[in-house]
This record gives structure tokens, C-alpha cells and sequence, in this order.
């Protein structure tokens, strides 16, 4: 029979790893397309007070997947909020503050007149 502790150390570990591939895209996506409209700053901020609190009791644990899991949660909303501030509060080096990206829509050859044509399920 295994011991509860290492089902508990497998789990972990494998909830840190399901963790991990799935916040990467994210932020890979915002590092690329510098596009954290969709972010709430109230969100991060609170996201990154409630790791603050974390630490403290993940510190007193014994190390394990927790501490990588929780580290990579401290990294990733840390660099989530520094970008949202850095691309949608801090004004720019010509003082003004910096526009959020806006994908330029694909334009194709049909009647640009009918409103048919136009919205999200135009091309379905």
C-alpha cells in the first residue's frame, strides 16, 4: 500500500505542473501582445495582496510542490500586474498615456456596404 504522503506529494505535483501549462499561454500571449485590456487592475492587486498572505504560511510548511506552485503564482501575478501598469497606467516618455493594442480587422473582398458583412459572425 503507498502512504497517503506520497499520493499527497503526487497530486501536488501533478496540480503544479496543470498549474504551470496552464497559466504559461497566458502570460505569453500578454507578453507578446502587451494586450492586458481584459485584466482587471482590482483583480491584480488583490491577486498580489493574497500571495503576499500565502507566503506567510507557505513558508512555514516543509517544501514541496507547494512552494513551486506558489512561486510561480507570485511570478506570474507580479509580471500580470507590472505589465498592466506599465502598458495601461504609466504615462509613456512623450507624457501621454500609451494606447492599448487594437487589432487592425481583416478586410476581404465582399460587400463592405451590407451590415451582413459585418460583426463577429460574419465569416460563420
Amino acid at each position: 500500500m503507498v502512504p497517503f504522503t506520497v499520493i499527497g506529494a503526487i497530486a501536488g505535483t501533478l496540480a503544479t505542473l496543470l498549474f504551470v501549462g496552464s497559466a504559461l499561454p497566458m502570460l505569453v500571449r500578454a507578453g507578446r501582445t502587451r494586450d492586458l485590456s481584459s485584466y482587471s487592475p482590482a483583480n491584480l492587486i488583490i491577486a498580489n495582496l493574497g500571495n503576499l498572505a500565502q507566503t506567510i504560511y507557505v513558508i512555514t510548511i516543509p517544501p514541496g510542490p507547494l512552494w513551486l506552485m506558489h512561486g510561480f503564482n507570485v511570478v506570474v501575478s507580479a509580471l500580470m500586474l507590472l505589465w498592466w501598469l506599465r502598458h495601461h497606467w504609466l504615462p509613456n516618455r512623450r507624457g501621454s498615456l500609451p494606447r492599448p493594442h487594437v487589432e487592425e480587422p481583416e478586410h476581404d473582398h465582399s460587400d463592405h456596404r451590407s451590415d451582413r458583412n459585418r460583426g463577429p459572425l460574419a465569416r460563420c
